[in-house]
């Protein structure tokens, strides 16, 4: 009976590469975005973007576990644009694949962390986007709804102004035609009104593929900047990241100075 199952798996691995690999071979994406300063909207040119990427497996009872895979990084340009190309992943794996999990693993899709030094931290150690906003092209073809998502932190002034928002349900939504389009022209207001249209945060498509943008709020004292620094001692993919450990060793040579 044991050689007829491990026959069958040995078949199925073979024959559903879809199975075997799911994103993480024929499933490459190259994620793009921007990065501006928030309250200028003037690019940032420099700053690190990494991409991490995690291989999962199904956990003992519920949930799953994962380990560090992979990780690729870049520097935005003089348009603080930049592009990272890897495996797109996927959240929820086929249920053969889940089953399958302790043999074959998948691929989630890529965490992202933006450092660029005197601005705050974005993503894996940083606070989200403190004082800054995440700009997010969305498109429902069947619901004839197209637009950016523009989520921003509850201490920008539009808030201040009585909006309430529940970032853990829905965003702010402003209609707009072609979205990613409308995204890198920069071309709509980056500021919403007390009775701007929400979407449910599960409708936008994480992590965000098509293109996103990215406002960094600087640091104003020099304890807000080294509580974002980042060094060997707080980076756990340290020896995966050449040119995050270039920009930091940079910076320790040459301290931003503050007034």
């Amino acid at each position: 009976m044991w050689n007829k199952v491990f026959t069958f798996v040995c078949l199925a691995l073979v024959f559903s590469p879809q199975c075997l690999v799911g994103s993480d071979m024929f499933g490459t994406f190259t994620y793009r975005g921007k990065v501006v300063d928030a309250d200028t909207l003037q690019p940032i040119q420099g700053a690190v973007v990494v991409a991490e990427w995690y291989k999962c497996w199904p956990g003992i009872g519920a949930g799953e576990l994962c380990d560090f895979s992979m990780a690729k990084e870049a520097l935005t340009d003089a348009n603080g644009e930049w592009s990272i190309t890897g495996p797109e992943g996927t959240w929820v794996p086929s249920t053969f694949r889940a089953i399958l999990g302790f043999i074959v693993r998948w691929t989630r899709p890529p965490i992202f962390m933006i450092y660029k030094p005197g601005y705050f931290l974005y993503g894996k150690y940083g606070q989200g986007s403190r004082n800054g906003f995440r700009a997010i092209p969305y498109e429902d073809k069947e619901r004839g709804v197209a637009g950016i998502a523009l989520e921003r932190s509850a201490t920008m002034l539009e808030e201040l102004y009585g909006l309430d928002i529940d970032f853990n349900n829905e965003v702010p939504f402003i209609s707009a035609d072609d979205p990613v389009k409308r995204l890198r022209s920069m071309d709509f207001t980056f500021k919403y009104s007390k009775n701007v249209q929400k979407i449910p945060l599960r409708k936008l498509n994480y992590p965000w593929c098509q293109y996103w943008v990215l406002g960094l709020k600087k640091t104003a004292t020099e304890k807000e900047w080294r509580k974002e620094q980042l060094t060997s001692g707080n980076v756990s993919e340290w020896e995966h990241l050449p040119l995050l450990r270039k920009v930091i060793g940079e910076e320790i040579k040459n301290p931003i100075q503050f007034d």
